[in-house]
């Protein structure tokens, strides 16, 4: 996993009791392996996008990162409950249109590992055999 989210992470943004409640977790549950299973799955699947164009950078070289996999964990722990806010939406489809975006080489996360798109490809040709003058009269 990359650490861009950790359960130490989370628990100073959000209170312990909001997310016992968020996750759904019984009083007597084990709230934090629920939410690494979570983190998991959210890091895998933000992953998956970097991983097209580079290795991944560390939580601490990327913010960007660690603030998208924040807000798609609120959304997936609020969405399997069906109580996603249309904020939480928007804010999942934006940071998914940014990811496919990123995984394009449209974006870039703001390192120097990187270049801010691929170079536009060159191309290299001899000069036309087919024009308009040689063709006259076929």
């Amino acid at each position: 996993m990359g650490d861009y989210l950790t359960y130490a992470k989370l628990t100073t943004r959000i209170p312990a009791a909001e997310l016992r409640q968020l996750l759904d977790v019984a009083e007597d549950g084990d709230l934090e392996a629920v939410a690494n299973d979570l983190i998991a799955d959210v890091e895998a699947e933000v992953l998956s996008y970097v991983e097209v164009r580079r290795t991944p950078p560390t939580a601490n070289e990327s913010r960007v990162l660690a603030a998208v996999c924040f807000r798609r964990f609120v959304y997936r722990a609020t969405a399997d409950r069906r109580s996603a806010t249309e904020d939480q939406q928007k804010d999942f489809d934006r940071d998914t249109k940014w990811l496919e975006d990123y995984a394009e080489g449209k974006r870039h996360l703001g390192d120097d590992a990187e270049v801010a798109a691929p170079p536009d490809p060159q191309f290299n040709a001899d000069s036309r055999v087919f024009t308009r003058d040689k063709l006259k009269g076929w």
